[in-house]
């Protein structure tokens, strides 16, 4: 059973990344080739697509804090659920490799060595999504100064619907593979499967 956090990702999220695809192929077409008036609707699959997988990862870790919390002896819950949950880097940044890994390591779990540990396409998909926070923010503060490192992470890549699928693509497979490492987690620790 997938948690509420998947759930949303594959319904109500991908809705919506699903009606900017819609829009871009009404403006631009189907066929191959350069879309110039496309080039807007690109940045903002790429924008929504960053906010979709933060709303993903926050979920899932919200949806695991509480498990945990409500396994605790009544006295701790309290405590533990502002440890898990106060100034979480997911609640005001984006799903950065480093946001995800400080907030899940606050339910003791390496989450980037977990989903290495169980998926050989893990370390694609975490470049993946570098990738895409990379460019997200450099829409989101129309700022595309890259750095020398940055530009050795986006080398061949591009603000195009190819590319916005491929980053799709990853933050699915990690969204799946969250999923099950953060089960499989949760389970050890409250005794009991999460969802």
């Amino acid at each position: 059973m997938a948690s509420r956090a998947l759930t949303i990702w594959r319904t109500d999220s991908s809705d919506k990344l699903e009606e900017l695809i819609t829009a871009h192929a009404s403006v631009g077409g189907i066929a191959r080739g350069r879309r110039y008036a496309t080039e807007q609707i690109n940045a903002s699959l790429v924008v929504q697509l960053a906010a979709h997988f933060q709303l993903f990862c926050r979920d899932l870790h919200t949806d695991a804090a509480d498990v945990l919390v409500t396994a605790a002896p009544a006295s701790y819950r309290s405590m533990l659920q502002v440890a898990f949950t106060e100034r979480r880097g997911l609640d005001r940044g984006n799903a950065s490799v480093r946001t995800i890994a400080s907030d899940f390591e606050r339910l003791d779990l390496d989450l980037w060595a977990e989903v290495a540990a169980i998926s050989s396409h893990a370390a694609m998909r975490r470049t993946r999504l570098e990738q895409l926070m990379a460019w997200r923010n450099a829409i989101a503060h129309q700022d595309f100064a890259f750095s020398a490192q940055q530009q050795v992470l986006l080398a061949e890549t591009d603000l195009t619907l190819a590319w916005v699928r491929r980053w799709r693509g990853a933050c699915n497979g990690l969204a799946q593979a969250f999923d099950k490492v953060v089960a499989t987690h949760v389970t050890t620790i409250a005794g009991r499967p999460p969802w």
